[in-house]
């Protein structure tokens, strides 16, 4: 069986993902579309299944046509549309797509991704894998059949000691930023504190 990952670059959260799903295929490539990134995460291109699709375009398209499954991320909606054209086994997967309201899918830039990367497939051969308990909710506003949706998540490899504890500890892993709503994880810190 051979699986392909597309995203725009492979980064800490994703190897050990990738490096599970190579053990359990007979090829496995991540075919990543961009160079670098912009948010500062510590880029690995330099495994021995990474195609850069700028350096090796048509080899890379043609590992995500004759896969029996791709798995695409932050990619071009074109990389999509050419496996769809064929039908052939596809998941996509990403967080909430509406993060700042769901108003701005009314913005017809908005509007054209989520047609060119979901609904204009709904019928297909096309699964999507949420990151976000939100996402199923904003493409049931396209009638996206939620029963095509599947909760999806990895986890990067831990290598921690064990240590018993008298005290309960809470470890927050995430940038600092308002999205992700660092005050919940004080507030919740303080309830368990009084109870």
């Amino acid at each position: 069986m051979k699986i392909v990952f597309v995203s725009n670059f492979l980064n800490h959260h994703q190897i050990p993902f990738c490096e599970e799903i190579k053990k359990l295929c007979d090829e496995f490539y991540f075919i990543a579309t961009e160079k670098g990134n912009a948010i500062g995460y510590q880029v690995s291109q330099e495994r021995d299944y990474v195609i850069d699709y700028s350096c090796d375009t048509p080899r890379a398209e043609n590992e995500i046509l004759s896969a029996d499954a791709v798995i695409f991320g932050a990619s071009p909606d074109s990389l999509v549309n050419l496996r769809m054209k064929e039908n052939k086994l596809s998941f996509v997967y990403s967080e909430r797509i509406f993060k700042k309201g769901i108003w701005r899918r009314f913005i017809p830039k908005n509007k054209s991704h989520v047609e060119n990367r979901y609904i204009n497939h709904k019928d297909k051969n096309l699964y999507v894998l949420a990151a976000s308990c939100f996402l199923p909710y904003d493409l049931s506003l396209f009638k996206f059949n939620n029963d095509k949706i599947f909760k999806w998540g990895y986890f990067p490899h831990i290598e921690a000691e064990q240590q018993e504890k008298e005290e309960n500890t809470i470890l927050y892993a995430g940038r600092f930023i308002k999205l992700k709503h660092i005050e919940t994880v004080i507030e919740v810190a303080n309830l368990l504190n009084k109870d």
